[in-house]
């Protein structure tokens, strides 16, 4: 009995010390991902969105997004602006592959290309060959840099409509029409 008495104890000294290995290894990891940020929401309209991030160190991370398109217009591309607010002052800007950062990423849409500005505040992402159908969710992850003066800083965001294929043909067919008349006349 002595001995079963003293096993109880070993596993109840091993359960502790692996629970407590687990808090030491999951608190160590946490503040990795702390300057990460995410919104997720519904866009009613074509209107932009707006949200703030506390920036923590490592003062780089994922912005993910996901929204739901409550409208009733297809997206064809996705655009992202970082911004200072008051009072803080922060040089955030997006990054990919190309330049130290990761490469934006999609589990529901393909994303065909991106463009970042010069300054690296602006992230045009496009998807016309998977566009976001009305009634659909758009998740994206982007990823961003606080490369100095490392401050809180805000993100916006905002859909583009895909041009429907009538629209396009009848302004094709419109500006063919004032072009062949330009051209009769002058003939």
């Amino acid at each position: 009995m002595a001995n079963f008495r003293n096993y109880r104890q070993y596993g109840i000294f091993l359960s502790v010390l692996v629970l407590a290995l687990s808090l030491l290894v999951l608190g160590g990891a946490a503040p990795a991902q702390a300057d990460d940020a995410s919104w997720s929401g519904t866009f009613d309209a074509n209107s932009e969105q707006i949200t703030q991030h506390v920036d923590r160190d490592p003062w780089k991370g994922w912005f993910t997004l996901t929204a739901y398109n409550n409208t009733s217009t297809t997206w064809g591309d996705f655009h992202f602006l970082l911004f200072d607010y008051s009072p803080y002052s922060s040089n955030v800007v997006f990054k990919d592959s190309s330049n130290g950062g990761n490469d934006p990423s999609s589990t529901n849409t393909t994303i065909d290309s991106w463009t970042i500005s010069s300054d690296g505040k602006t992230l045009d992402l496009f998807f016309y060959n998977d566009p976001v159908a009305p009634g659909s969710t758009f998740d994206v992850k982007v990823w961003t840099d606080n490369t100095s003066n490392q401050q809180n800083f805000a993100v916006a965001f905002y859909p583009t409509v895909v041009p429907e294929p009538i629209s396009s043909t009848l302004f094709l067919a419109g500006a063919a029409t004032l072009g062949f008349r330009r051209f009769r006349k002058k003939a």
